[in-house]
């Protein structure tokens, strides 16, 4: 939808040693991304509207609700999307994915090699999400006691992190074929 956006940077690195009888190889790669949602909220919004009805008062004002027959007849107030993408917003979301593999390898003999691995991921990850008072999740909020109820703010915060390891044998079992080629 309009207003929103994603940006990634990604970028990895390699780095390999070898020696007679050893390898050991080191993997890093580092993600980061910031992602802001749009203010005009989810097309679905958009879908469901009715588009006859005005969006605009007689001054040219957006309206924040719009009244609607539904199929019993029965007049319901429905929220204007738009109205939303006019105030102050925020949905914005980021993280940042660091991910290490490291590898040795021993060749013991020709047909017999020992393989251990570890592997280490932590991602960082946070949003922060603002929805001011005049929003329209809330304009179903007209009681007294609803008058504290208005309005939205939440920060997250989080990070996740594993650790892997794997140790084994690997046995390797090499047949040569004689043949002519025709």
């Amino acid at each position: 939808m309009k207003g929103s956006d994603r940006n990634t940077f990604a970028g990895g690195i390699t780095l390999s040693y070898r020696t007679k009888k050893f390898l050991f190889r080191n993997k890093l790669s580092i993600t980061d991304n910031i992602s802001h949602d749009s203010p005009w909220g989810s097309f679905s919004l958009y879908a469901q509207m009715n588009p006859y009805n005005r969006l605009y008062d007689e001054n040219g004002q957006l309206v924040k609700t719009y009244q609607y027959a539904n199929a019993s007849g029965y007049l319901e107030n429905i929220s204007n999307p738009i109205w939303n993408s006019s105030i102050n917003t925020k949905y914005l979301s980021e993280y940042v994915d660091i991910t290490n593999n490291f590898q040795a390898e021993w060749q013991i003999l020709p047909s017999l090699k020992l393989v251990g691995r570890l592997g280490y991921t932590r991602k960082l990850l946070s949003s922060d999400t603002f929805k001011p008072a005049s929003h329209t999740d809330f304009a179903s909020y007209i009681s007294e006691e609803d008058l504290y109820r208005k309005g939205f703010y939440q920060k997250d915060n989080g990070k996740n992190t594993l650790l892997f390891r794997q140790k084994h044998f690997v046995y390797e079992r090499a047949m040569e074929y004689f043949g002519d080629i025709l």
